[in-house]
């Protein structure tokens, strides 16, 4: 017996709508549901200085876990007219035990308000503000993050983040 694979809609974000990116498996007569995530933002936001422009930045970070098991970390640095805005995202996976960074793989996006919807784009390690990281993983290539169950997570939990995460939120609005 081999599963089918759907998708569910997924919730509108600043007028855009699309699929959830974790495919919920069917089996005939049994629905395995999607899981569930849950965010804890960190109540830290670091203000620093741009500095080639001079301008004013953010730096906001937190936790997600899916069906209350760690499963990712994520930090964003929040950027108004520099030139544009911008969160330039660092999505962290893998294990969280004692798990050393050959055990993590960081995703890097960047997103932006265009009209009424949000744009996204995934990072090359060389476009991300966020590189590797002993703690959190090396950063991903983009060849090795699209068309891959990878990119799929990835852009699931940056939408629950986008959605979840007041601080993002108002800064993307």
């Amino acid at each position: 017996m081999s599963p089918s694979t759907h998708r569910e809609p997924l919730s509108t974000v600043r007028g855009h709508s699309g699929t959830l990116a974790q495919a919920t498996l069917s089996y005939p007569g049994y629905v395995i549901p999607p899981k569930q995530l849950s965010i804890e933002p960190a109540p830290e936001v670091i203000e620093r200085r741009c500095a080639d422009c001079g301008r004013p930045f953010s730096s906001v970070h937190g936790f997600l876990y899916e069906d209350g098991d760690a499963f990712a970390v994520y930090h964003a640095l929040l950027q108004e007219h520099h030139p544009s805005t911008v969160a330039d995202i660092a999505l962290s996976f893998g294990r969280w035990d004692e798990a050393t960074e050959r055990e993590r793989l960081r995703v890097g996006l960047r997103v932006w308000p265009a009209a009424d919807e949000l744009k996204m784009h995934v990072n090359d390690p060389s476009e991300s503000s966020w590189g590797n990281s002993e703690a959190f993983g090396r950063m991903a290539p983009r060849s090795e993050v699209l068309g891959t169950e990878l990119e799929q997570d990835a852009f699931r939990v940056a939408e629950f983040v986008i959605d979840n995460d007041p601080r993002v939120r108002e800064h993307l609005r």
